[in-house]
């Protein structure tokens, strides 16, 4: 499926699996059942808003905002970074993913049948351009897309980030927004710079990717004198913008004009 950009470049499609009527009965039937046993025990993070009933990406955006402003009216300054995750439903490690089911209590049969859901999906990977098809290979990683259990196994997989990097992230599905503040820029640039590197570790250790050229920081503050900072992530240097659009936030922000930041913001 195309998403944006140049349509001649494979990197703009998103990958969609075709599944029967029958099938997607069965799925919903599992996803209920799984739903309910995750929100019964409490096991999906609290950070993670994205792809769970009653909550949505106006949460999402009113929790941040709240902080901001918090910060703001505290007289801290804010630096927030919009990270980026490289094809992160597509090479998500079955293994790994299988191994963090059963840590949070899906056994025995339930653990099989996972097992069997995920492997040996047989000639399921194909490219169709007009009447012309590649021919089929098997996928060996990944959460289906387009089944209905794709999300709600994505999230089991990233459920642990915010215990294993020790932040408090805002998480919407694959997107996140990480965020530090305090009176001192210099404190700031520490703080966030130690949360990226955990963040980037965690990242490896499960076998994702992130994607420096996507990831972006802002930086809100009430000085009105230019104090610039430097955030890194994988040995490069993240692009500090006044403008972030992403699929959880749309928001202009102008680094030095708060009256801007509320009225965009909305505050009230």
């Amino acid at each position: 499926m195309f998403k944006s950009g140049d349509k001649s470049l494979c990197n703009n499609y998103c990958p969609i699996s075709i599944l029967s009527h029958i099938a997607k009965v069965f799925e919903r039937l599992v996803h209920v059942r799984l739903s309910s046993f995750l929100e019964k025990n409490n096991i999906v993070s609290n950070f993670q808003l994205g792809f769970r009933p009653a909550h949505s990406t106006q949460h999402a955006i009113n929790y941040s905002h709240e902080k901001f402003l918090q910060a703001l009216d505290n007289n801290e300054h804010v630096a927030a970074v919009f990270l980026d995750s490289s094809k992160a439903f597509d090479i998500v490690n079955h293994e790994i993913l299988l191994c963090k089911l059963q840590k949070y209590g899906v056994h025995g049969m339930t653990s099989d049948f996972f097992h069997s859901y995920l492997s040996n999906r047989c000639h399921c990977q194909f490219t169709k351009f007009g009447e012309t098809e590649s021919s089929r290979l098997n996928t060996t990683c990944g959460v289906p897309q387009g089944s209905i259990l794709d999300p709600l196994l994505f999230l089991l997989y990233i459920n642990d980030l915010p215990q294993a990097s020790a932040f408090q992230p805002v998480l919407f599905a694959d997107d996140t927004c990480l965020f530090s503040k305090s009176n001192c820029m210099r404190t700031v640039q520490a703080a966030v710079n130690g949360k990226i590197k955990h963040v980037n570790d965690w990242l490896i250790s499960n076998k994702l990717t992130l994607n420096c050229s996507k990831t972006k920081f802002v930086v809100l503050t009430r000085s009105h004198e230019l104090q610039k900072i430097k955030i890194n992530v994988v040995a490069r240097t993240v692009e500090e913008v006044n403008q972030v659009k992403i699929d959880l936030f749309q928001r202009e922000p102008s680094k030095r004009n708060v009256e801007n930041i509320q009225c965009n913001m909305q505050r009230p």
